[in-house]
């Protein structure tokens, strides 16, 4: 099964409520998988690798700078991370979050990763 499937049966078939509108979980899903396509987080990194082959390329990167800015999605993100949350601990009594600060490459700076064990 690969990762459009899996998506799709995540946010559009279940009782994901957390995004209002069908467009937006959408957009979400193309820019989840052009990230998987081409491993690059940048806004144009995203566009370029949607698989839209009806449109151009100019189209897709504005594609995401919209999304990017959309303060709908903004306001429901603590909503998503709520039910993605609550789906992956909904059977763990105690779980095990391990959290590690680690430095950034080339910055004088550490970002916090955490692992979850659910033993």
């Amino acid at each position: 099964m690969n990762l459009s499937t899996i998506l799709n049966t995540f946010f559009l078939m279940s009782a994901f409520s957390a995004i209002n509108g069908k467009r937006r979980i959408t957009a979400v899903l193309d820019c989840i998988n052009a990230l998987n396509e081409r491993d690059t987080l940048t806004l144009t990194g995203l566009g370029r690798g949607m698989k839209n082959t009806k449109t151009k390329v100019k189209h897709c990167i504005k594609r995401v700078s919209r999304l990017l800015g959309n303060p709908h999605l903004h306001r429901e993100r603590t909503g998503v991370y709520a039910y993605i949350t609550d789906f992956l601990l909904k059977n763990v009594k105690h779980p095990i979050i391990i959290v590690d600060w680690s430095p950034v490459n080339h910055v004088d700076k550490q970002i916090p990763l955490s692992i979850l064990d659910t033993q």
